[in-house]
């Protein structure tokens, strides 16, 4: 943004700042950067898994999806549960005032 609050670069990246170019700033510390071939400059996958693991894993993935799911249900439950406690619970008090106030008088 300039001084007179005009957008230099729409696509909001950032430039300048420099004199020489550094990549790979986004890579985790030790790690080593490889780029694939044909110059894309995307990182190549090292991943040999066999194939009974990964099924294994979109299985544990499912199931745990699944206990996900009904656990967010059962806490809507419980959390309805509350709610209506809570008002039984202030009714209760409520009456019991009542009555405490018939008593004394």
């Amino acid at each position: 943004v300039t001084l007179k609050g005009q957008l230099i670069d729409k696509a909001g990246t950032m430039s300048g700042g420099g004199k020489r170019v550094r990549k790979g700033g986004m890579l985790l510390s030790g790690q080593k950067s490889r780029l694939g071939g044909g110059g894309s400059g995307m990182p190549i996958a090292d991943v040999s898994m066999p194939k009974e693991e990964t099924e294994k894993l979109e299985q544990s993935i499912i199931k745990s999806s699944q206990e996900l799911k009904l656990t967010r249900e059962e806490k809507k439950e419980l959390k309805s549960c509350q709610a209506k406690l809570e008002k039984q619970v202030e009714n209760k008090q409520n009456e019991l005032e009542k009555k405490t106030l018939m008593v004394q008088s």
